[in-house]
């Protein structure tokens, strides 16, 4: 079984080179996601991949899309490759690791525990009071109870 470390070119414009995959634009709605078997540890991606790794993200990631979907929307709209106009070469190197998905609104915010802030108010000094419906611990912006991986006790 060969290694994907990168995605020949499918004739579409690629927005974004990640760690693991790909992003390619088909139209103003949908985008091509390409899972490739390249590896990444601690932010860096090292030179030999992994056989069948991106197929296997792939395929994890449309089974349980699709399963969950009637629980909650996604960005899923198919597994399917056929109608995209790819060169046939490039089309069944792509079949398995590769999602049609819908375009997503980008949105500005930090993430902590128990809930979000938009990125004006992360550059605050002052956290909110209430965090998710709870009150925040004194000067840190999470819920009580909540804590940083760092601040746990054995």
């Amino acid at each position: 079984m060969d290694v994907l470390l990168t995605v020949p070119d499918p004739g579409l414009r690629r927005l974004h080179r990640g760690k693991v995959r790909e992003m390619f634009e088909l139209d103003a709605d949908r985008l091509l996601m390409v899972a490739t078997d390249r590896l990444s540890a601690f932010d860096v991606v090292f030179p030999q991949g992994i056989p069948g790794k991106g197929r296997v993200l792939t395929q994890l990631s449309a089974l349980w899309f699709g399963a969950t979907r009637h629980i909650v929307a996604n960005h899923l709209v198919s597994d399917d490759l056929g109608g995209l106009g790819l060169p046939g070469d490039v089309r069944r190197l792509l079949e398995g690791r590769s999602l049609v998905v819908r375009r997503a609104r980008r949105s500005t915010s930090s993430a902590w525990c128990g809930g979000t802030w938009p990125d004006r108010a992360g550059r605050s000094t002052r956290p909110p009071a209430r965090s998710a419906g709870y009150p925040s611990r004194r000067g840190s912006g999470s819920p009580a109870g909540c804590r940083s991986p760092s601040s746990r006790r054995p």
